[in-house]
């Protein structure tokens, strides 16, 4: 009887607590994809709360992630995915109800603005497949990325409400924030039709550089050495070097474009009688990853 009574006590006590203090491991989606869509940053939004819902499709935040998801992509002109967004949510209040049909009104008008239905229209107008390629990808001085592609038809490149600059032959370039890790969704419009690319830049290391040697030498320079590497989007060099022993590690500030480079000033780092240097290099690519050290170069001045 006594184990019976604990029991409720304990059931009861949990019955009475705040349900945000009960943390759904994935409710933190829910309220990132709020917060974004707070701030007008749909794209963040659309990401959040479709992993949510992935996760969590029966929860009790699952009407208001459907409807703010499609709102998310209404303000993105997404009007078929703002329509299949909301086709399924079931809503009791009538202020809401009605606002959902407005929107999905709207966005038939805007898919059919000649007054056929979105299934006379897949019907008889298939969607052409649109390919869009990224030709080349950079991070600029300020960390931002830079793309390069093309697009096989004529429309519009976005990223979020970011537009691209077209050139001749339907080529274009757009430059976006990037959090490293993370896909860019990059998408096609045109006439209320969308069609999507996640793009993953390049986050691999480049091979460590190999060959360094010393070529000439003085008492106070050292000029070095090495072979290039041979990958496509290598963006330089990076020199580090430091007195053998005890002497703090040095870098050249500035990424080395070439394959060599002299090294000067050495004597101001000399410790007593050690004049014994270890220099060695790293590849750094567009994307700003590293590779490893290359084989470390001893180099004594006379």
């Amino acid at each position: 009887m006594r184990l019976i009574m604990i029991i409720v006590v304990i059931f009861t006590g949990c019955s009475t607590i705040n349900p945000k203090m009960l943390v759904n491991p994935y409710e933190p989606l829910y309220y990132r994809g709020t917060d974004s869509f707070d701030n007008k940053d749909y794209t963040t939004a659309i990401e959040a709360y479709s992993r949510f819902l992935e996760k969590c499709p029966d929860s009790s935040f699952t009407i208001p992630a459907k409807l703010n998801l499609a709102m998310a992509y209404y303000h993105q002109e997404k009007w078929q995915l703002t329509q299949s967004t909301l086709k399924d949510v079931k809503i009791t209040d009538s202020a809401i109800s009605k606002f959902v049909n407005d929107t999905l009104a709207t966005c038939e008008k805007k898919l059919n603005p000649n007054g056929s239905t979105t299934s006379e229209k897949t019907e008889t107008q298939p969607q052409e497949e649109v390919v869009i390629t990224i030709t080349d990808a950079y991070l600029d001085n300020a960390d931002m990325l830079n793309l390069t592609g093309t697009v096989s038809r004529e429309g519009k490149i976005y990223i979020g409400q970011i537009a691209a600059d077209f050139q001749k032959d339907n080529t274009f370039t757009i430059i976006s924030r990037w959090r490293k890790g993370k896909p860019i969704i990059i998408s096609w419009r045109k006439d209320g039709l969308e069609q999507t690319l996640d793009y993953y830049p390049d986050n691999e290391e480049p091979q460590a550089p190999d060959g360094l040697f010393r070529r000439n030498m003085s008492d106070n320079t050292v000029e070095l050495e090495w072979n290039d590497n041979d990958e496509g989007d290598i963006k330089g060099y990076k020199l580090y070097y430091q007195l053998s022993g005890s002497g703090s590690l040095q870098e050249v500030r500035d990424i080395i474009e070439d394959t060599d480079f002299e090294v000067v000033g050495l004597q101001n780092l000399i410790d007593g009688a050690n004049k014994t240097f270890r220099f060695y290099l790293r590849a750094v690519d567009k994307m700003n990853n590293y590779s490893d050290p290359s084989d470390t170069l001893e180099v004594t001045l006379p």
